[in-house]
């Protein structure tokens, strides 16, 4: 399929492209010799967050602080790169090390979103990608969106580890959004 080998060879370039502590390195990106294609990555140990906020409900201040800036500081690195991310959420941050104190990494760069111009764009305005209670309006309306997007989705992630819930958790991902 085409348009999924597309977001695949997006997912590994952006990712390999991006330099810092806090986003997974990528090592290789190819095909076998069969034509399939791989990405060869950096391994993690520990806990996806998702998973970290299931079992431990609200975090504190503090710890969830601890975790979002770091997010932030891989945003702020793929935002200087022109790289929009588009689909962050907890499933899409993966702790390592000591998980009092863990180290985050921003992972699946899939439906991001380059300033490459419109010959490289995989998705169009009017399309909608994403998580639904992670969105930004704009994006949950299908219009054009910028690194802001992932701003309120980090707000969003924050709301979900002090509460222990998903900000505007609905099926239709406009419900929330007039």
């Amino acid at each position: 399929q085409p348009d999924v080998l597309s977001r695949f060879q997006r997912e590994a370039t952006t990712a390999a492209s991006i330099r810092s502590p806090y986003v997974v390195d990528v090592y290789d990106i190819d095909k076998t010799s069969d034509g399939r294609p791989y990405i060869v990555g950096e391994f993690l140990e520990g806990k996806e967050f998702a998973s970290y906020l299931e079992q431990t409900g609200k975090m504190s201040v503090g710890s969830a602080v601890h975790i979002v800036r770091q997010v932030c500081k891989a945003l702020t690195e793929a935002h200087r790169m022109g790289v929009v991310h588009r689909d962050m959420k907890p499933e899409n941050v993966f702790l390592t090390g000591d998980l009092e104190q863990p180290i985050a990494k921003v992972i699946d760069f899939g439906i991001s979103k380059t300033d490459d111009g419109p010959k490289t764009q995989l998705t169009k305005t009017g399309m909608i990608m994403g998580t639904p209670s992670y969105m930004a309006p704009e994006q949950a309306r299908g219009e054009r969106v910028d690194h802001r997007a992932d701003i309120y989705a980090v707000g969003a992630i924050l709301y979900c580890a002090l509460t222990g819930k998903r900000p505007f958790d609905r099926g239709d991902p406009t419900a929330a959004f007039p």
